[in-house]
């Protein structure tokens, strides 16, 4: 029992050890954190600690080397080997023959806890200290606020907060070549769902494609959309129309999704979502409904500002993005240079059949 003990105690300090070496061996970067202040509006001011682009992060950005993790995992062999049954055969011949077995189980067990150990404890170290860095990290104080006093709470609180050097390098996705669908089938009761969904790019406050493919989603698929109109209020056939433009980092998808109140029209539904898509490139809509659609979403955030806690949640997302409420301003400025002809090219470059994705759920037949 006490020599149990005392590999448990050593496989414990072991851990703890290796997990010290892993935040300690990292030397200083940058100087401590730094905080700025922004405010778009009166209301908010916007704190964040001192970071690199994000383009100059990714430039440098580090590459998986094979020949590393090769050997790591030929390391990580060995030293189950060495314990088991190296470590356990080593201590067995030290005992009688009748406690052989028992030292066997008690190496056994005291790596297993070593095992689990890291993978609870020492592996969310190492994660947290990857990606718990002031550069991956934003701070928004919105409110009655003194900047001053705000940016030396952020200083007291963070400002010995130093910066990682790991980079994660998303690998790019290949382009889809052909359609794909996917049918789900639901065991409770419910009205069936079509989701047509196209790859869509990164979010760019800039790129004329990015903000096209927002103005389309409001323009064809809201409420006061002709498509809408018709599939909703006149034909019947469903209840819910929307289609999403989400914001990422890293592509995502334009998806329009319905949902329908007749199961047999379900395949008429999709055709007229696929219809519309397809209409699109060649025929734009007129200027005085895009430019009623531009100020309708400008306006619309303008007035969603009218609550400290309302511009935190508004701008937050768009802070996770670009670190800058000045993205906002940027966005909205590319929202109105958008003409009818860059909405059809970026339905003509964006909506093409070979990469669609159509999913359908639908209640399960008894």
């Amino acid at each position: 029992m006490k020599k149990l003990l005392l590999s448990l105690c050593l496989g414990i300090g072991l851990v703890w050890a290796g997990a010290a070496l892993a935040q300690s061996a990292e030397p200083p970067k940058d100087a401590p954190a730094a905080a700025e202040t922004a405010a778009p509006t009166p209301a908010p001011a916007a704190t964040e600690p001192a970071a690199a682009e994000p383009a100059a992060a990714a430039a440098a950005a580090v590459t998986v080397d094979k020949g590393d993790v090769a050997w790591m995992m030929t390391a990580t062999l060995l030293v189950v080997l060495m314990v088991l049954p190296g470590l356990a055969l080593f201590y067995g011949g030290l005992v009688r023959s009748k406690n052989m077995l028992s030292v066997l189980m008690q190496v056994m067990m005291v790596f297993s806890l070593i095992t689990v150990l890291w993978a609870i404890y020492g592996y969310s170290l190492a994660f947290f200290d990857r990606f718990y860095r002031p550069e991956n990290t934003t701070i928004l104080i919105a409110g009655d606020l003194a900047p001053a006093e705000a940016r030396a709470l952020v200083e007291r609180h963070w400002g010995g907060w130093r910066r990682g050097s790991y980079r994660l390098e998303v690998p790019q996705e290949p382009p889809q070549k052909a359609p794909r669908e996917a049918r789900i089938e639901w065991e409770t009761h419910t009205l069936p769902y079509v989701a047509v969904a196209q790859r869509a790019p990164a979010y760019d406050d800039s790129d004329p494609d990015c903000a096209a493919l927002d103005l389309i989603s409001a323009l064809c698929f809201s409420p006061g959309s002709d498509l809408y109109r018709r599939l909703v209020i006149e034909e019947q056939w469903a209840d819910e129309l929307w289609a999403n433009q989400a914001d990422h980092l890293d592509p995502y998808l334009f998806t329009v999704v319905a949902r329908v109140k007749q199961p047999e029209r379900l395949p008429d539904v999709r055709r007229a979502i696929e219809d519309e898509l397809d209409r699109l490139a060649g025929a734009p809509p007129p200027q005085d409904r895009l430019e009623q659609v531009q100020s309708h979403l400008f306006y619309r955030f303008v007035l969603s500002l009218n609550r400290s806690d309302s511009v935190a949640a508004q701008l937050a997302p768009f802070l996770a993005l670009r670190r800058t409420p000045e993205t906002v301003r940027r966005l909205f400025e590319t929202y109105h240079r958008v003409t009818p002809q860059n909405l059809a090219a970026a339905a003509a470059a964006w909506f093409r059949p070979e990469g669609r994705t159509v999913v359908t759920l639908e209640e399960k037949p008894q």
